[in-house]
Parts: C-alpha cells; structure tokens; sequence
C-alpha cells in the first residue's frame, strides 16, 4: 500500500490521483486575462507618452480617426483638366518647405554665433574669468563689511540696558517697583 501523501488524494486502479483541478476555473481565466489586459494598456500609455511617439502617433492617428475623403474619380471644376485643389496643395507645400528653409537659417545662424562665444581666445578667456573673480571677492568684501555692521549694532542694542535708577554698567538694583515682588523679596530674605 502506498504511504498517504500531505494533500488528499484518491486512488485509481491503485495509483494515487490528485484531487486538484488541472484547469483554471472561469473567475480565475478573467482575473488573469485582466491582469495582463491591464499591463498591456500600462505599457501602451507609457509608450505613447513619450514625447518622440507622441508626435508621431498623432500624424497616423489624425488620419484614422478623420479618414480623407475618398471620392470617385477626379473632381476637376475647369474644363482645361487642371485640379485647382492640387495646385493649392503645392502651393501650401512650398510654403512650409520656405517656413522650414527659414527657420534652419534661424538655426545656423544662432550656431555660428553660439561657436563664435565658444572659440575665443585664452587671453579673453583669461580676462572673463579674472572678471568673474573680481566680482566673487567684491561681493565676499561686501558681505563681510555688512556683518561687521551688524555684529557692531547687535553690540550696541546689548549695551543700552534699562535701569530703573542709575547704577553700574549691567545692573538694575534698588528696591522693585511692584508691591508683590516687594513682598517676596522680604519673605526672602527673612
């Protein structure tokens, strides 16, 4: 006879069977179909917001969401055989083709002058620096005059100290004003 096992199990022909199913049960196929619908959908996000897809996504999305109008034949309104609506679409071409040409220009132009503060020679290189140094001591100066001015004042508030009569430097003395502390005083001292 076999040794019974952890789980319970039942016999067949006296081979030990499991009890366990071997399939996922219905609730379990949709929580596991979810989990990884719900990955899918995380990753689909974090891929579409990235900035470079984005831009692109949109161009190819615009176009399946607005399909272009498909129309039979060509519609052409002269009688020459001329698409005025394809001349118009050239023509808004070499216009954003201008805009593109002028704005690389604007582009070179600020890399010329970008390379040109690069490539100065050592001597300013030296001179801006010194500047740069010269401007750090000014300031580290200022800071420790304007210290200097106010541990003197900080100096001077502590010096002047109420007196209720004259008496030494620091110290009040005499008898208090106030009755009750008067009292206590007295209590004190007997």
């Amino acid at each position: 006879m076999a040794a019974p096992g952890i789980l319970p199990s039942r016999y067949v022909n006296g081979v030990p069977v499991p009890t366990s199913r071997k399939t996922l049960r219905m609730k379990e196929k949709y929580i596991i179909l979810l989990v990884f619908i719900t990955f899918g959908t995380v990753c689909f996000g974090a891929f579409m917001y990235l900035p470079d897809m984005r831009d692109r996504a949109r161009g190819h999305l615009r176009d399946v969401i607005v399909p272009h109008p498909g129309g039979v034949g060509k519609i052409v309104h002269d009688h020459k055989g001329i698409d005025i609506h394809l001349i118009k679409d050239r023509d808004q071409l070499g216009e954003k083709i201008e805009m593109d040409i002028a704005e690389q220009k604007k582009k070179q132009k600020r890399i010329v002058k970008d390379g040109e503060k690069l490539n100065m020679s050592k001597d300013d290189t030296l001179g801006f620096k010194q500047n740069i140094e010269n401007d750090k001591e000014r300031v580290r100066q200022q800071k420790k005059e304007e210290d200097a001015r106010k541990r003197q004042s900080e100096m001077e508030k502590l010096k002047e100290i109420k007196q209720e009569h004259p008496g030494g430097e620091g110290a009040q003395g005499g008898a208090p004003s106030e009755e009750d502390v008067l009292e206590k005083r007295n209590a004190v001292k007997e």
